[in-house]
């Protein structure tokens, strides 16, 4: 009995906390926390810039982080369930968590021989007992209402099949948008779901503000048990944007890919990088990238997470004009959002953008992107072509008649080719 009240305490204080605003984002809410990452950790050399999404039956993911600090802090990790809409569910902690839902971040490291001093911080996502939605968050010991970090997961089984055999992206006609094709099967021998009860959403390159939903299949062959949906609507399309820029800053020994100079008698390190040009008004710029991502790695020691420095890292756009609007450095670096450290101030004399942010030791993704009154422009300066490669997730959640929880039944991802 003590249990379960233990339980329905900590569920009704965590839904009145999280769920200010109703929904739970990527966020990071203090200055000095930097670099979190939270990947499936499968022991692959891509497995970072993959998204947090893993299988019930094969739960690997792992979070980490840094703090521009010497000094070692008491971390808790706590799992919120959320609905498809990422508001807080109302299911029971004890449903979904066979542990109490306060997990100590144990594993934390100093930094070594770095400039900047910081303490690294990792720990193992615990496993869920339902699929769906997760936020993991992360507050200082003893201080719950102070969290500093929320990341999304998905936990998904694989009760329909998401045939991305059939999936395709094609250009939509006379545009530069992406439209994606695919087919949903499920054993209607063993399973009778009501078609108007699942809910697809499909996200690219992993950010939650690019997401579509609310289209219905466009046909229903009920005796094989398939759905299939072809998105027509503009509506339910993607820009299909450029490929990112990057920079490889994984050395301050030598220059890397798009490194003009280093300086490494300042504190912090300097880096300068390559300036860019616009590229609105150039042809589709075919070239590898990582989504968007990046990874933290250190060529002379391999140990990025310790022994990468934070570096001031210098952008500068040769736009040759001032733009109507402000424009931001955006990608996973910044947690896709718009931060004031990444904001482009214009210099006047040289007639470019700059700014200075500092980033650790790694390859990196980026694009520039301009803030609008209620929307982010992101084709301005770097374009927009149907034939750039993005990767896309499908996702399919079902909620019975008289439930109150989504379970994710379904996931795959696709790349544009």
């Amino acid at each position: 009995m003590y249990r379960l009240v233990t339980f329905s305490s900590l569920l009704l204080f965590s839904i009145s906390f999280a769920a200010k605003g109703q929904v739970i984002s990527d966020s990071i809410f203090e200055e000095t926390i930097r670099t979190v990452q939270l990947y499936p950790d499968f022991g692959q050399l891509n497995d970072v810039v993959l998204p947090a999404a893993v299988p019930l039956n094969q739960q690997n993911l792992k979070l980490e982080f840094d703090e521009l600090s010497e000094d070692y802090e008491n971390f808790i990790l706590k799992i919120i369930r959320c609905n498809a809409d990422w508001i807080v569910s109302q299911v029971p902690e004890i449903e979904y968590l066979e542990d109490y839902n306060e997990f100590q971040v144990v594993n934390m490291q100093p930094s070594f021989n770095t400039k900047v001093i910081f303490t690294h911080y990792s720990i193992a996502i615990p496993k869920t007992l339902l699929s769906g939605n997760y936020v993991a968050q992360i507050y200082r010991e003893n201080a719950p209402e102070n969290v500093v970090i929320s990341k999304r997961f998905l936990v998904y089984s694989e009760h329909i099949n998401i045939n991305s055999g059939s999936s395709k992206i094609q250009n939509s006609i006379n545009s530069n948008r992406q439209q994606i094709d695919f087919k949903l099967n499920y054993d209607k021998e063993r399973t009778s779901y009501q078609i108007e009860n699942l809910k697809v959403i499909i996200r690219k390159n992993g950010r939650w503000d690019q997401v579509v939903t609310g289209f219905k299949p466009t046909h229903i062959n009920s005796s094989s048990g398939t759905l299939e949906y072809r998105l027509f609507k503009p509506s339910d399309q993607f820009d299909g944007l450029n490929e990112f820029r990057f920079f490889d800053m994984r050395s301050i020994n030598f220059r890397g890919m798009n490194i003009e100079r280093i300086d490494k008698t300042t504190t912090p390190t300097t880096v300068i990088l390559n300036h860019d040009e616009p590229w609105s008004s150039k042809g589709y710029f075919d070239a590898q990238d990582v989504n968007g991502q990046y990874v933290i790695d250190h060529y002379e020691y391999g140990g990025g997470a310790l022994e990468g420095d934070y570096i001031h890292t210098y952008f500068v756009l040769e736009s040759g004009f001032q733009y109507d609007y402000d424009i931001y450095i955006i990608g996973a670096l910044t947690n896709w959002k718009i931060k004031d450290e990444f904001k482009m101030r214009y210099d006047q004399d040289a007639q470019n953008y700059y700014c200075r942010p500092l980033l650790k030791q790694g390859y990196y993704n980026y694009r520039y992107a301009l803030k609008k009154e209620h929307s982010l422009d992101e084709k301005y300066v770097d374009g927009n072509h149907y034939r750039t490669e993005n990767m896309y997730e499908i996702m399919v959640y079902y909620r019975p008649v008289g439930a109150w929880k989504d379970e994710l039944i379904g996931y795959n991802r696709l790349v544009t080719k």
